[in-house]
Order: structure tokens, then C-alpha cells, then sequence
């Protein structure tokens, strides 16, 4: 991705996106046009990261990024989705036993190719609140900035904050598909949250249903206060990474929440509402925001 220099428009959306069978990783980059830009970085974000078999298994774990470690090297600033927790005092969940994994398993994300990770994810909280700090805690001790995930809403709702060739990014980090109780609170550890609600409507004889994915408000109304905190202290690009959950059907799939985002009333984003009117003209299910 590439940040260039004097482009017209004031604000800018621009998708990427990596895909498995049933789950979708968005990442959106917001640039901010008002800056000019002196220079280009680039950035890379990845998705879902944490493999489970290590040396005792005989899996180096520098082996899983021999191949893209090239890419990853010429990258300015590289994020990725931190699926893991790494602790000693981390719960065995029977429904993925797979998550809590000894502290060396951090080096995938440690180890220099990685300048900030996202752990709002259905993963993070599997192992505990304790597990999930101590990986957020391990993390930062070894440079690695994190977002999505804190001891309580406000450390949670933080950005990482990365300054590459002069240029800040901000990245911030949350889930739709969190299991219950994974929310982050005021006085709560846990994830930051873009909860949502499907809904299926059918069309007739022989027609495909309309799929319908609706943000909760108040969710959706935090993160558009944080991009527009980052966006108020200048920075050039905000980075944010959504885990979603999302359904394969005979169409394409509905965009995804963080475009709602864009549509919110807040006049600092009105610069990115033109590009998201496009896409919702190229696409006739219109989505709306739920109390």
C-alpha cells in the first residue's frame, strides 16, 4: 500500500483483504489528504497469524516466514492479527484448546518482522482475561506495539502507533465476532467490539434472500470517535483492522461494517462519505446502523 504524495482528494478509503472459507479480515486505510506527504512508505497488514506446532515438534518457527519474509522486509511498517494468547496462566478452552501456547511461540511476532499486532479477535479471550494481558504485556515488552485488546475499554480502544520516514499511522483494531463476555469494559479487561446483527429477508419465488449486516451503534459510534481523534492530531493514515464474520452466497458479499463507518453524520468524515455513496450505488442492500 502505497501512500502518495499529493493526491487530490482529501480523504481516501482503499480496501485489502485476505480470505479463508468462512471468514473474511478487512483492513481499511484512511489517508489523510491534508497533509502533504514527503515521503512513501509502505504499508502491509496481514491477517489471521499463530501457529500451533513449534521446535519440540520440529517446526522452527522462523520456518513459517521464510517465504514471505522477503516481502515482509521491504515493507515500512507491517501489521498483523495476533491469534494467540502466550502464557503460563492461560485457561485450556475445550472449544479451541489450540490458542494458549508457550511464550517462545511469540517469536513470530517478536522477532522484528512485525511493528504492531491486532488482538481484537474470537481468539484472544479463549485462553482468559490473565492470558490475554500477558500476551498484550509480552508484547510491548519486546516492541511490538498492540491494539484491540487492553485490561480495560479505554487501554483497549488505544491505536498502535508506528512512525515510518516521518509519517505517523495509527492502527486500531475491533471484532464482530467475539465470543459473549469478551467485551472489554470500563473496569473490565477484554477486546474492543463492532458487534452486528444479520438478518436474512426473502424476495420472492427463486430469488436469492437479501443478506442485511447491521453495526451496533454505539460500537460503530467509538470507533468513528477514535478515527476522528487520530485524524484531529494529523496523521497521515489510520489503519483498521475488523475480524467479521461473513456468509458465502451466489453474490457478492454485502460491505463490510467498517465502510458504515464512513457514512456516520460526523462532518470530520465527510471527506470518504463520496466513495462509500459509490459503493453502496454499485450495490442495492443498503445497510443500517441499529441502536
Amino acid at each position: 500500500m502505497e501512500l502518495k504524495e499529493h493526491i487530490a482528494v482529501r480523504m481516501r478509503y482503499s480496501d485489502l483483504k485476505s480470505h479463508d472459507s468462512n471468514r473474511s479480515r478487512n483492513a481499511g486505510v484512511y489517508v489523510n489528504e491534508e497533509i502533504q506527504l514527503t515521503s512513501n512508505p509502505y504499508l502491509l497488514i496481514g491477517g489471521d497469524c499463530g501457529p500451533v506446532h513449534g521446535p519440540s515438534q520440529g517446526y522452527p518457527i522462523e520456518s513459517y516466514t521464510e517465504l514471505v519474509r522477503p516481502v515482509l522486509e521491504r515493507a515500512d511498517a507491517r501489521f498483523v492479527n495476533c491469534m494467540r494468547a502466550y502464557s503460563n496462566r492461560g485457561v485450556i478452552s475445550e472449544d479451541a484448546p489450540q490458542v494458549c501456547q508457550p511464550v517462545e511461540m511469540a517469536s513470530i511476532f517478536t522477532s522484528g518482522l512485525f511493528d504492531a499486532v491486532n488482538m481484537a479477535n474470537n481468539h484472544a479471550y479463549d485462553a482468559g482475561p490473565d492470558a490475554m494481558l500477558d500476551t498484550r504485556s509480552l508484547m510491548i515488552s519486546r516492541g511490538v506495539q498492540v491494539t484491540g485488546a487492553g485490561c480495560n475499554l479505554k487501554e483497549a480502544r488505544q491505536p498502535a502507533i508506528v512512525e515510518r520516514k516521518g509519517i505517523k499511522i495509527g492502527y486500531l483494531g475491533c471484532c464482530s465476532v467475539g465470543h459473549p463476555g469478551s467485551e472489554a469494559g470500563p473496569a473490565k479487561p477484554g477486546i474492543s467490539t463492532m458487534r452486528v446483527r444479520t438478518c436474512y429477508e426473502t424476495r420472492g419465488p427463486h430469488q436469492p434472500v437479501r443478506i442485511r449486516t447491521e453495526p451496533n451503534a454505539k460500537d460503530l459510534a467509538m470507533l468513528v470517535e477514535d478515527i476522528v481523534a487520530l485524524r484531529n492530531q494529523r496523521f497521515p493514515a489510520i489503519a483498521v483492522e475488523t475480524s467479521l464474520s461473513t456468509i458465502e452466497t451466489d453474490r457478492a458479499a454485502p460491505p463490510s461494517v467498517i465502510h458504515e463507518m464512513a457514512c456516520d453524520p460526523d462532518p470530520e468524515l465527510r471527506g470518504i462519505e463520496r466513495d462509500v455513496v459509490e459503493r453502496r450505488e454499485a450495490d442495492p442492500l443498503a445497510h443500517r446502523v441499529i441502536p
